[in-house]
């Protein structure tokens, strides 16, 4: 009888405390102390924070949670790494194990008390008993405070060096950031931490790349910028005529192909819905060096691997898809460039193209353009295999000046005539630093400029400039201003700046005055929000310096 007058508070008592799962849970720390061995000039942050230190021991939160470090050392880039409680702790089974006695006892306890009652009666009291030690050594398992991170964590991971520029190297830009991904080179991972540490990427899953991904990403390129801008490799003096061919290069990157690797927590928060757990990715990337002009000069394929960001970071989230493309295209391109032959390249040349022109005697032409009309017909459209540009004639048997940049993709180059022939073209010579080269064409009977030997150009002169704007069918397109300014840029050289209208097309057409007279050659125009009429053309007296021509 006393059995049976004690077996419901009894049974009440016991499920309580095996539901609580707090048996051991209520004596463990809210922290676990770890030995972080790390050199001593890296720093780290845990969670974007400094981190709690006690007798140099580092305080972990045991919050089930992945913990995102970040290791930073003055010079370097940062590497990134996740802290994870991923071990079961003794106390964790000695509180399954203590459950499971008590849950034993009790069902021994109520089984004495139900002896006289008939058996399905006692039955279910004893599986209810049992079924609640099961429950309440199932929370335990799951419980955060019962999973530890290791006691000793080793940071030795050698972090990669940033590059850096001095007076003597030139500066660099993204030009784009493009992905062509085929299938069978797209691969995504859902492993467990135990497999991650081991390396072993056993299960497979699922992807959304059966027909590949092909596109541009801006995003990408304008991080890949802000990182060279903060490095120093990206002009931010707001000089407008500081670039050109020696002290400039460009870089297109191509992502060919990923390994996408997703650990997941172990441990659940209860009460919390959010995703915990970790990714790193590793990139095959085909890197492209270009010069100023966008010419290829040679290509790397590079693969590089990101850190791992933590899916959630409490009050200090970001998007931690985006952070691990940004993080291995940052490592691929440290690598591109900390490359010898990239080093090399970014050096600034100590022989320019002059050094190497002998000189070469043009004869002049005996009537040469003496009106605006005539100027028109001595200007020719260049066409190249991918879009076109302006030029004009200095000679009566078709010599032709033009900027280097519009030929410097020479392949199907062709002269368009002001009546609209179309005549076959080569390069005769060019100055890439200077932006200029000389064309020649099969054709005679030509009334072309003449180059005049002394500078002609005066502050306020009202000046027209034709080209081929926008489109061929827009050829020798006349547009009138005035000069604005003539500058000095950083390598010593002159530049016209006007107000005339020019458009992409322009490039390489003659700036002339109201009597057609040749004053300088049209090359570059200022871009931007807010940015208008703010032209430049090079200086008459130039063209003969910089491809070595002699006039007689």
């Amino acid at each position: 009888m006393l059995l049976k007058s004690i077996k419901i508070p009894l049974f009440l008592a016991i499920v309580s405390i095996v539901f609580s799962s707090c048996t051991l849970g209520f004596f463990i720390s809210k922290d676990q102390k770890v030995n972080i061995e790390k050199d001593s000039l890296t720093t780290i942050l845990i969670n974007k924070k400094e981190p709690v230190v006690q007798e140099k021991l580092y305080l972990l939160p045991r919050d089930g949670v992945a913990q995102q470090v970040e290791m930073k050392r003055d010079g370097y880039k940062s590497k990134y790494k996740v802290f994870f409680p991923y071990k079961f702790s003794a106390a964790g089974i000695a509180t399954i194990a203590f459950n499971a006695a008590v849950a034993g006892t009790a069902s021994a306890l109520l089984l004495a008390a139900e002896i006289s009652e008939p058996i399905g009666v006692i039955f279910s009291s004893s599986l209810t008993t049992i079924m609640g030690a099961i429950w309440g050594g199932f929370y335990v398992s799951i419980d955060p405070k019962f999973w530890n991170y290791e006691n000793t964590i080793h940071l030795n991971d050698s972090l990669i060096r940033i590059p850096t520029k001095d007076s003597l190297t030139k500066e660099i830009r993204l030009n784009k950031v493009a992905i062509d991904i085929s299938p069978e080179n797209s691969e995504d991972y859902n492993v467990s931490y135990s497999d991650y540490k081991k390396g072993r990427l056993k299960l497979k899953v699922n992807t959304k790349t059966e027909k590949g991904i092909k596109n541009d990403d801006s995003y990408l390129s304008e991080e890949l910028n802000s990182i060279l801008k903060k490095n120093g490799f990206i002009d931010t003096s707001g000089l407008a005529l500081k670039t050109n061919y020696n002290q400039n290069a460009f870089v297109n990157a191509t992502i060919l192909g990923y390994k996408y690797v997703w650990v997941p927590n172990i441990s659940k928060v209860t009460g919390d819905d959010r995703k915990t757990g970790f990714v790193n990715i590793e990139l095959k990337v085909k890197w492209d060096v270009l010069d100023y002009y966008k010419k290829l000069v040679y290509s790397d394929t590079i693969r590089s691997k990101s850190g791992e960001f933590v899916s959630f970071v409490s009050d200090a989230n970001s998007n931690y898809k985006k952070d691990v493309f940004k993080d291995a295209m940052e490592t691929g391109l440290y690598s591109l460039m900390n490359s010898t032959k990239f080093k090399g390249f970014m050096k600034f040349e100590r022989i320019v193209n002059t050094d190497t022109l002998k000189p070469m005697e043009i004869k002049c032409a005996k009537s040469c353009v003496s009106s605006i009309e005539q100027a028109v017909e001595a200007s020719v459209t260049i066409k190249t295999k991918d879009g076109h540009g302006s030029g004009f004639l200095i000679s009566d048997d078709g010599y032709i000046i033009t900027n280097y940049h519009v030929i410097s993709d020479s392949a199907k180059l062709e002269v368009i005539l002001h009546d609209g022939t179309k005549i076959p073209t080569r390069i005769i010579r060019y100055n890439k630093e200077a932006d200029m080269a000389l064309l020649k064409i099969e054709k005679k009977n030509f009334v072309p400029f003449m180059i005049p030997e002394a500078e002609t150009a005066v502050i306020g002169r009202e000046i027209y400039v034709i080209g081929t704007p926008s489109a061929q069918d827009l050829s020798q397109t006349l547009t009138k201003g005035i000069i604005s300014s003539v500058r000095k840029q950083s390598n010593g050289s002159k530049v016209i700046q006007a107000d005339a209208s020019i458009s992409p097309g322009n490039s390489g057409g003659p700036l002339i005055d109201k009597d057609g007279k040749l004053l300088g050659v049209v090359n570059a125009k200022l871009v931007g929000m807010g940015v208008e009429g703010i032209s430049f053309a090079m200086p008459v007296n130039e063209i003969t310096k910089a491809l070595m021509l002699k006039l007689k």
